[in-house]
């Protein structure tokens, strides 16, 4: 499962968890999840993405509303969500045991990174 919402990290940290599942949620955020195989299942939900953090001047942060074209779209594409599912995946088979993969997506070129890994 990965949370996705706009702007910066904190957005998606400010969740809670799952009480069906134990798994972080992000409140607001969009939430997805990547099922292997011949035919990948992909599974989106929607979130309703209320706010953002942005960089603000000089330093620092700002939470701000987000527009009603942000909160109406996805964060994400298929495209994107089979390239993270793709480096959990490498990730998992690297260190011998399930990750957690932090990841990011540049606002302004569309490009995914990965930020950090755990277990």
């Amino acid at each position: 499962m990965a949370p996705g919402s706009a702007g910066r990290r904190q957005a998606t940290e400010a969740g809670t968890f799952d009480p069906a599942t134990g798994e972080p949620t992000a409140a607001g955020a969009d939430q997805y999840s990547v099922h292997p195989g011949a035919r990948p299942l992909i599974v989106k939900h929607h979130g309703a993405k209320p706010t953002k953090v942005v960089y603000a001047d000089p330093r620092g942060t700002q939470t701000v509303p987000t527009t009603p074209d942000e909160q109406g779209s996805l964060v994400l594409a298929d495209d994107d969500l089979q390239e993270l599912a793709w480096w959990s995946v490498a990730a998992d088979k690297h260190f011998r045991r399930p990750m957690t993969l932090e990841w990011a997506k540049d606002g302004r070129t569309g490009e995914l990174f990965v930020t950090a890994t755990s277990w």
